[in-house]
């Protein structure tokens, strides 16, 4: 448990950093020393379809949540999965999140994302997003880091932003 907070504090912090110095940083990217800018990926416009409520366990509330919606950027397509999701004692949520991608050219993306709903605000924050597939006008997406940005704008509606380092 302490290494998993240890890991999410530590992207949480370095995603802080990231954006909050984004405007400062030099586009210089020849230099091992230069922070290098987040770039859009997609953002998906999606909807909660499903919540299936476990209870009350000992690590706190647990439940799925079952979710799609469509994806627009440099990926396109319909994004589609369960957020298995434990909302602790501090009133955090940490989402772990197993889903796919059909995108407009009929390629299947495997999705992996964990993260955080902090506190009770509807903020959704992914620090660590893994896309996998076999199809290779997609490979690109193995090597990068990805994280998104979002909320829950309505109580069935989420907006997520995805960006990653090119």
């Amino acid at each position: 448990m302490k290494k998993s907070l240890f890991f999410t504090l530590f992207f949480i912090s370095i995603f802080i950093f990231i954006f909050a110095d984004q405007d400062k940083t030099s586009k210089t990217s020849d230099s091992p020393t230069t922070l290098q800018k987040f770039e859009h990926l997609a953002t998906l416009d999606g909807r909660l379809i499903e919540f299936v409520v476990y209870g009350e366990t000992p690590s706190g509330s647990r439940y799925d949540v079952h979710f799609e919606g469509r994806l627009e950027g440099k990926i396109n397509g319909v994004m589609k999965g369960i957020d298995y999701a434990l909302t602790r004692s501090d009133f955090f949520t940490e989402l772990n999140v197993r889903g796919m991608i059909k995108t407009d050219d009929d390629v299947l993306i495997s999705v992996e994302i964990t993260g955080f709903l902090v506190g009770d605000t509807s903020e959704i924050r992914d620090t660590k997003v893994i896309f996998r597939t076999g199809n290779p006008k997609y490979q690109w997406l193995h090597n990068k880091i990805i994280v998104g940005l979002g909320k829950q704008v309505k109580n069935d509606k989420i907006l997520i932003k995805y960006y990653y380092l090119p």
